[in-house]
């Protein structure tokens, strides 16, 4: 399988296995913010604490929202998003609701994707995880089915996995149909967090589920992201705890499922690389320059041309890059 969209360097075997998962219908998208940054959607770090230029505040975060100032901080709880989250809303839950659903409400348009969503549904997985607030993946279905998509989310997994399904894992803030009590699923504060993704939590149960019994792909993550670094952390918690748990009754050495990660070279590291491999979660890195993440969907559509037997017209293919 030639590789031909974009230039980089990767495992091409790691990307010929995503291809058989799919077709098979046994792989599941795991969506990070990467993909909705471009429609006018923040990183999570501003979203928490502002967004800066030049040293300078430029548009308001939540700490700043609730009424709070980043000099009440320590560097060093900078670091934890989710704590001060967690101090937002302690000082004003008010405030701290209010500005989640602004933040996350639709941007311009009534509908509000890119190509990247688009593909993401195009492309026949299982179905479609996302932390995502924002309604980018919602809007993408609809225009992808032709209605809205069926959406699931914190305190209401619908299990097992079913065909063209959404889960927004931490909640999600626009009015869906049916209509989901949208602050009641916003996991972003510590204790919401912790709660979730505690042994007994909703999202550890659902997580758990879902891996034993499918592949992921990660796509639209970066471990410049405290809260990816934050979110993989308690995936490894839950494989080992898997593995831990199914040794113990098969008296032999358990193998993991294989999952992948669809990430930019210059965003995780060797190391990190190393470590994640240690519990089967496999890279799929492409190139890219600065803001550009145009590889990004470069790779999806080659996906989808490959799971699908499809080719796009080279005119179409040009004029989505």
């Amino acid at each position: 399988m030639s590789l031909k969209y974009f230039v980089r360097n990767i495992d091409e075997k790691n990307f010929n296995k995503v291809v058989d998962i799919v077709k098979i219908q046994n792989c599941v998208s795991f969506v990070g913010a990467g993909l909705s940054i471009s429609k006018g959607y923040r990183s999570w770090q501003e979203v928490i604490l502002g967004t800066q230029k030049k040293q300078k505040l430029v548009i308001h975060g939540l700490v700043q929202a609730v009424g709070k100032r980043l000099k009440d901080y320590s560097k060093s709880q900078l670091k934890d998003l989710y704590e001060i989250a967690q101090d937002c809303k302690a000082f004003d839950q008010e405030l701290y609701e209010q500005f989640i659903i602004s933040e996350f409400d639709r941007k311009n348009y009534k509908r509000n994707w890119d190509q990247t969503h688009y593909y993401v549904w195009k492309i026949p997985f299982l179905s479609i995880l996302t932390t995502n607030f924002d309604p980018c993946l919602y809007d993408a279905g609809f225009e992808v089915l032709g209605k809205d998509p069926t959406v699931f989310t914190t305190g209401g997994f619908g299990t097992p996995l079913k065909k063209g399904n959404l889960y927004h894992l931490h909640g999600i803030t626009i009015k869906t149909n049916p209509p989901i009590n949208n602050i009641k699923t916003i996991v972003l504060s510590k204790s919401e967090y912790n709660k979730a993704y505690s042994k007994n939590g909703s999202l550890y149960r659902f997580l758990t589920l879902v891996m034993q019994n499918h592949h992921l792909l990660f796509v639209g993550y970066s471990f410049k992201d405290r809260f990816f670094e934050t979110l993989i952390d308690d995936i490894i918690n839950i494989l080992e705890e898997e593995k831990r748990v199914a040794e113990e009754i098969h008296k032999t050495e358990f193998k993991l499922r294989d999952h992948y990660l669809i990430i930019r070279n210059d965003e995780i590291t060797p190391k990190r690389e190393k470590m994640l491999k240690n519990y089967n979660i496999h890279t799929i890195k492409f190139t890219g320059v600065r803001e550009d993440y145009t590889s990004l969907l470069n790779l999806l559509i080659e996906l989808y041309e490959n799971v699908t037997d499809t080719k796009l017209p080279e005119p179409l293919i040009q004029r989505l890059y």
